[in-house]
């Protein structure tokens, strides 16, 4: 009694201990029976009643004094405890499990084990069909690090619960030093659940129940749990802000007390129902064992791929500071001011394990764009060298000098070791000594040039990395570590120029929910090389977060151009806005509303009365409400602002997520500071984090909800296998099955591809109609607002230059692009017909559903013509159809949204600006073309030289046969593998519906299969099983609303 821990002194006192009885030496093994006192088939009603915890010391033996009373294993966390045991209520004499804390990590029985799951780290008792979880650590019992992670790396090769498939957890149990007295597990979807609480019934709509509809929307009424998985707990002031331990979940869905009891009702009745039931006959029947296989593997919440967030916006917006709060990881990536990215590569986050803070994957560029990276750069810096020496103005090289800058950089960074290229000064200089240099004639000499490449490859091999293999892994224990170790990966001054992106795993319970975030290098940094990485790699994110800075928002026009260009990408429903500095608020009072004026004089006048009163503490406590009331109205005028239609995409009604931060603040509160402007609630991160939940949310309810649907299906089709039908003759019904079941995606194909063709010819008669007259005036426009030596620049430029206007006040002249302005003359019209493809999707949606469910019902009036089929059993088979031909509806369904989306994404690649290059939009690679012939044709020194030129190119831009018509042929060519691949998948699905009906027709005709008379004896049991499991599976289906099935 005086070794043990205080909770377990009072509950000596409160309760008698009961007859001292003789522990038994070993642990009898587990094993299923219809019994509750096991803990495989345990009845959960017994769950107050089932578990008893024992402790006992060194000093003692097991039969002296033990605690006869339900309480929190976590209590258990003093080092003398040696051993621990569980026993059934309803018979205390003997343990079903006894561990000792010194073999603890030895038990090896074969029907139970203890396992550390690698998420979550929770101490788990397992049998074979099921799993009972406490909210603690390996550590709190055993206390040594080494043995968890002994535990944590343990492979099972038994098939259960625990051995599941990579999954997108929910919350996680983090550490606490502090006794958490709420008794929880944590079951194999992941979620925090009362243990003790007996489930709901599965009988529904009981009298004062509320409906799954209802629960759909209510949160628990139990403590809220935070993101690291305990209960939420109060911030102190002054300490550094976690929010895995004083954040609330954000309130959606899979957080709900319908999705929660859903999960738990699967798992239970999946491994405690169906399994238990069907194992038994496993061998005795090839329908059985392959159903107790699939059961085997769907006995788990289903995982889902993870929402990529792409960090967008221009350079020294802020991008990375974001990062950093959203994470909770204080300096987790590098972030500064500034106009040059201080991120040079693509970094990707997301979540991993504890038994390594930071595992880190460095991906490289293959050979051959490393070697075409370098000949860019190489051409670049030769070209301006030599036109160095021509009489060009600084007008004429300043688009040589800014390509020539980015090849510089990256040169630079390669030859860092050999004192680099500092300067465009030193250009000449460096190409002469790696004999790069040509002839005014001659090309770069391909030797010289493969020797600069071999030195990069030494270089790289000197410094341990592979560039064949394209990958090398790095682990870092903290922050300082990560940053010393991939500096040369991230930063200038080493390898970054070759780097694809560095993919940084870590541990985090918001990243587990289902997200990854990509850090992209600024929109408008100063390097050529990394803008274009940045927007092609933003286009394999479906989420983008533009992070802006707050100040004059509304007034900046590079903001909204590279906002506008995001939306075009992603659609408006895909990109929330994250504006910086919320805790900078202006006096201002222009586009408030008449009530909002009159709300804040009143709070002035209160704020004068108190002053002219003396009384400090109600002054301040008037000026916060005064500055919270005109941060409110700001960001409501903010909102407004970037909810016009010129945000949105044309046809689109979706709307962007604006959402305002104070990074500065947040990562005060972060550090333990006290001084920030606004309370730890308000900076916005809270916001953000909820923001980024929801997508990844909803696709893990949708998915536990469909797997849940197959699963009651399958159960359907085990009823019927019960019930023993009569099966049909195998000819007659494989003829009915040919008759009806021939299906093909080629009739929808060709309608797309015939929408296609009208949707190019509606593109050609804008071309004729308005793109001339239209383009003609753009065109011309440049000739009255740049002068005759710009225009040539511009030209000889590919149409991208940054000319320095007059009047303007800006040090760095901002990047024009001529070609930008013709596109901006078409993109909506081009957007806009895309509707008349989509039409056609829509209507081969409904079709295909009509077809589908028009071949299920000619087969089903067949099969009942047949007369074959016991009549008792008709309707079981038949609502099996059409639990079939509704999960092949649903998915054919995703397909067309999926399919939808690849065609936004493939009209809007070929309408899109950037550098001009090999893999560059038709449209472009055509306008850089023509300029260059109107160079050529009229070379410098030719008479009425701009004219001339001007006349020419717009003349080619017009033409039948220009940059519009390739742009609208470039479209409908690549729309064609779209529609292939959409059609293929789509056939597959419709096949996979068909063979999965006839398999319930025809199985019995393969393998092995049960006698009549067995099949009879054991059938009452299995189809009451099957019904009962498949009940309450449906009833929690029926809860979800109709758009996540």
């Amino acid at each position: 009694h005086t070794l043990l821990p205080a909770p377990f002194k009072q509950l000596l006192k409160t309760s008698p201990p009961p007859p001292q009885t003789n522990l038994p030496s070993t642990t009898p093994p587990l094993h299923h029976s219809n019994t509750s006192t096991t803990l495989g088939l345990l009845d959960r009603s017994l769950l107050p009643f089932a578990f008893l915890l024992y402790t006992s010391t060194p000093s003692v033996t097991p039969s002296l004094p033990y605690i006869a009373t339900p309480i929190n294993i976590a209590h258990i966390t003093g080092p003398h405890h040696q051993h621990l045991e569980v026993r059934s209520g309803s018979d205390t004499s003997t343990p079903l499990i006894t561990y000792q804390r010194s073999s603890a990590l030895d038990f090896t029985k074969p029907q139970i084990f203890v396992r550390s799951f690698d998420t979550s780290l929770d101490f788990t008792l397992a049998t074979k069909y099921s799993a009972i979880a406490a909210p603690h650590k390996i550590s709190d019992f055993f206390h040594s690090a080494k043995m968890s992670e002994q535990i944590s790396n343990k492979e099972t090769s038994t098939m259960d619960l625990t051995s599941q498939s990579s999954r997108a957890p929910g919350p996680f149990i983090e550490e606490d030093d502090t006794d958490v007295k709420t008794e929880i597990k944590t079951e194999e979807n992941g979620h925090a659940s009362p243990l003790f609480v007996p489930p709901a019934s599965s009988k529904r709509k009981a009298e004062g129940e509320i409906s799954p509809q209802a629960k759909r929307t209510i949160r628990s009424t139990a403590t809220p749990i935070a993101y690291g998985g305990n209960p939420v707990k109060v911030y102190v002031l002054g300490k550094p802000y976690n929010h895995n331990r004083v954040e609330p979940l954000p309130d959606l869905e899979v957080n709900g007390v319908h999705h929660k009891e859903s999960t738990d009702n699967f798992l239970e009745n999946i491994t405690q129902v169906v399994l238990p039931t069907l194992s038994p006959y496993r061998g005795e029947d090839r329908s059985l064992e392959d159903s107790v296989k699939w059961f085997e593997e769907s006995a788990r919440i289903p995982a889902i791929a993870p929402t990529r967030f792409a960090l967008s916006g221009n350079s020294g917006s802020g991008k990375t500071t974001t990062l950093n709060n959203v994470a909770g990881v204080l300096d987790l990536a590098n972030a500064a001011a500034s106009m040059e990215s201080v991120t040079q590569v693509p970094q990707i986050f997301n979540h991993g394990t504890q038994n390594e803070y930071f595992r880190v994957e460095i991906l490289f560029i293959n050979g051959r764009s490393i070697s075409s990276l370098v000949m860019k750069c190489v051409k670049d810096l030769v070209d301006y060298v030599k036109l160095l020496s021509s009489d060009e103005t600084e007008e004429d090289l300043e688009h040589a000098r800014l390509s020539a800058e980015a090849g510089r950089q990256v040169i630079d960074d390669l030859f860092s070791h050999q004192d680099g290229l500092k300067s465009l000064d030193d250009a000449e200089g460096f190409l002469e000594s790696k004999s790069l240099l040509p002839a005014d004639s001659e090309d770069i000499s391909e030797t010289a040039f493969e020797s600069l490449c071999k030195e990069i490859q030494d270089r790289a091999v000197s410094e341990g990395i592979d560039l064949d293999t394209r990958s090398m892994f790095l682990t870092a224990g903290n922050v300082g570590e990560l940053h010393a170790k991939t500096m040369r990966f991230s930063e200038r001054g080493a390898f970054a120029s070759i780097v694809s992106s560095i993919r940084t795993k870590f541990y985090s319970p918001l990243l587990a929910m289902g997200i990854e975030v990509a850090d992209l290098p600024g929109l408008t940094d100063t390097n050529l090389h990394l803008r274009k990485t940045s927007l092609a790699y933003s286009i394999n994110c479906p989420k983008a977060i533009f992070v802006a800075d707050l100040l004059r928002c509304m007034t900046t026009p590079d903001l909204e151009k590279s906002l506008r260009g995001i939306i075009k990408m992603k659609g408006a429903e895909n990109v929330c806005l994250v504006l910086r500095g919320k805790e900078n608020v202006e006096k201002t009072k222009s586009k408030w509303s008449k009530e909002e004026i009159a709300q804040i004089d009143a709070l002035e006048k209160l704020s004068k009365t108190a002053q002219s009163q003396q009384a400090p503490t109600e002054v301040e406590s008037i000026e916060r409400e005064i500055r919270d009331y005109r941060i409110k109205v700001r960001d409501r005028i903010v909102t407004d602002h970037f909810h016009q239609k010129r945000f949105q995409n044309k046809n689109d009604a979706g709307k962007i997520r604006v959402i305002t931060v104070a990074n500065k603040c947040h990562e005060k509160y972060m550090r333990g500071s006290t001084d920030a402007i606004l309370s730890w609630d308000q900076t916005g991160i809270k916001e953000l984090r909820a923001y980024m939940c929801e997508t990844p949310s909803r696709d893990r309810v949708r998915a536990f909800a469909r797997h849940s649907a197959k699963c009651i299906t399958k159960m359907r089709r085990l009823s019927i296998w019960a019930d023993g039908p009569k099966m049909p003759p195998r000819d007659a019904a494989l003829a009915l099955f040919a008759q009806h079941a021939r299906w093909s995606a080629n009739g929808y194909l060709e309608k797309l591809f015939k929408a296609s063709k009208d949707y190019c010819k509606t593109l050609q008669s804008f071309n004729h109609a308005v793109w001339a007259g239209n383009a003609t005036k753009t065109i011309v426009g440049w000739s009255t607002k740049y002068a005759a030596r710009t225009q040539g620049v511009f030209i000889r430029q590919g149409g991208r230059h940054n000319p320095k206007l007059k009047g303007s006040k800006e040090k760095k002249p901002k990047l024009v692009s001529w070609n930008e302005d013709l596109l901006t003359v078409v993109e909506d019209d081009v957007l806009t017909s895309v509707k008349s493809i989509f039409s056609v999707v829509k209507d081969n949606e409904g079709n295909m559903q009509e077809t589908i469910s028009d071949g299920i019902e000619k087969i089903r009036n067949g099969l009942e013509m047949l007369d074959t089929i016991g009549g008792a059993n008709l309707d079981g088979v038949f609502e099996l159809f059409n639990d079939e031909a509704k999960q092949c509806i649903r998915d054919i369904r995703e397909g067309i949204f999926e399919l939808k989306q690849k065609i936004r994404e493939t009209v809007c690649k070929s309408i899109a600006d950037e550098p001009c290059d090999v893999e560059s939009p038709a449209f472009i690679i055509d306008m850089v073309a023509i300029y260059n012939a109107s160079m050529k044709k009229f070379p410098k020194g030719s008479k009425n030289l701009t004219k001339e030129r001007t006349k020419f190119i717009v003349e080619q831009v017009t033409s039948a046969k220009g940059p519009f018509s390739k742009m609208t042929d470039e479209i409908c060519t690549n729309l064609k593998p779209v529609f292939d691949a959409w059609a293929f998948k789509a056939t597959g699905r419709v096949e996979q519906m068909h063979r999965d009906l006839r398999d319930v027709l025809f199985k019995s005709f393969e393998g092995k299969k049960m006698p009549d008379a067995r099949r009879e004896q054991i059938a009452p049991a299995i189809k009451a099983a099957m019904e009962k499991a498949r009940a309450v599976l449906q009833a929690d289906l029926d809860g979800y609303s109709a758009e996540i099935l």
